[in-house]
């Protein structure tokens, strides 16, 4: 891996610093304001380009926090992000952004756009680094 990337947001393809994002969403963001309403379930797929295993993992926000979140897949996520870690690296440190990414087939969403705008919107306000 190279040492640009150690810095972005998964830095490892086992998405350790994008499962320690997600945990920090609670702390980090006050969801009753800033999404009122906004019950949600956000999987990711995040594919190895450099020939290791992909990674998976989701969290799922209800009554204003993220009541649960881990690694794998959930059943009928409302929005499912799905490509290759370099391009899930640039979303969540804002150099590309999500419509961009589907326009460009840099990125596959599943379900609506505006729930992964969303989703982005809550993992960058989440950074830790």
């Amino acid at each position: 891996m190279n040492e640009k990337r150690s810095n972005k947001v998964l830095g490892t393809v086992n998405g350790e610093k994008l499962l320690a994002q997600i945990a920090k969403i609670n702390e980090k963001v006050d969801l009753d304001t800033e999404f009122p309403d906004w019950n949600k379930s956000v999987q990711f797929i995040v594919h190895n380009t450099s020939g290791g295993e992909d990674f998976s993992c989701f969290f799922i926000v209800k009554d204003g926090k993220v009541a649960r979140s881990g690694s794998g897949l959930i059943d009928e996520a409302d929005v499912t992000i799905e490509g290759p870690v370099g391009v899930i690296d640039d979303l969540f440190n804002g150099d590309l952004p999500v419509i961009g990414a589907v326009i460009t087939k840099k990125m596959i969403i599943k379900g609506r756009i505006g729930d992964a705008v969303g989703a982005n919107v809550l993992l960058q306000a989440a950074r830790t680094f």
